[in-house]
């Protein structure tokens, strides 16, 4: 009877492992199915695109999409992607360094001195800042931005992703120097340390993951976000990927295949550096959520 009793246990585990594994395999192919589709057109010429029934592998793969977008010059005009690209990596590196500058030391601050007045009540303000829908930002943001002439620039969309990517942040940093013990401190303080010294000598090189992570979010909502973008930016040269990648919706025309190509390589500084970082990512949000 246990003998019997362990095979059905094991049976069940069993059972339970497969109907996971096959749960997560359609999950999966559901999740990279578009993206993949989008490769799969990337690759396709201008007719083959408009094929009905669409073809599933393209009939004469060609990399002239991917070559006339890299250069800019695809059917007659002219996108400077490169100059899009390098826009991007300013905007969303400088976010991601400027947010992460202010998001460690405003963390280490609420972390550090909880007995300071109103320090909860300016916390839980700094999260509802970020419970407001974006649309509804749209105008005033950009009346205040065009007052101060930082519309249609590269700096006021910096400024602007920063703001955004803060009160996340933020709370990710209280979250993770409250891990770390105020021992570390004191002793710090007690070998002669001021506590701003304490801060960048000791207690900053500690928390360098949960800064990875804070890094990390601020570049990804950075790179991808367009709404704004789009009604800040005026001016070609100065256009992201993101908005760039909206240029292809136009009147008359869109340009699918191009579109599909952008994206890819839009994806791809992403995808390369989350392989890189993923795990400390992972274990950045998991530190900085325990203690939130």
């Amino acid at each position: 009877m246990p003998v019997a009793t362990s095979n059905r246990r094991i049976l069940l585990k069993i059972g339970v492992k497969t109907i996971i594994a096959i749960v997560a395999v359609v999950i999966l192919v559901i999740t990279l199915l578009p993206y993949i589709w989008l490769v799969i057109t990337s690759f396709k010429n201008y007719k083959e695109v408009f094929d009905v029934p669409p073809s599933l592998i393209p009939k004469a793969p060609t990399l002239d999409i991917y070559k006339g977008v890299f250069t800019g010059e695809q059917l007659g005009r002219h996108d400077p992607w490169p100059l899009f690209f390098a826009n991007s990596m300013v905007v969303a590196g400088g976010a991601a360094l400027l947010c992460t500058l202010v998001a460690s030391f405003a963390g280490y601050g609420f972390a550090r001195f909880t007995n300071l007045k109103g320090g909860t009540i300016l916390l839980i303000l700094i999260l509802i800042s970020q419970m407001f829908p974006g649309p509804s930002l749209l105008i005033p943001i950009y009346a205040m931005l065009r007052r101060l002439a930082l519309d249609n620039s590269r700096l006021g969309l910096l400024i602007l992703y920063t703001a955004f990517a803060l009160p996340f942040t933020t709370w990710m940093s209280v979250g993770t120097f409250r891990n770390i013990p105020r021992d570390l401190d004191d002793a710090a303080r007690i070998d002669g340390c001021s506590r701003i010294q304490a801060f960048l000598h000791i207690i900053l090189p500690i928390s360098k993951l949960g800064m990875v992570t804070t890094a990390l979010f601020a570049f990804l909502l950075s790179w991808s976000e367009y709404p704004f973008g789009l009604v800040l930016l005026k001016t070609q040269s100065k256009y992201t990927v993101a908005v760039g990648l909206g240029a292809f919706l136009r009147e008359f025309d869109v340009f699918w295949n191009e579109m599909a190509a952008a994206t890819v390589m839009m994806s791809l500084p992403l995808i390369i550096i989350f392989l890189f970082v993923q795990k400390f990512f992972v274990r950045g949000l998991t530190e900085g959520a325990l203690s939130g």
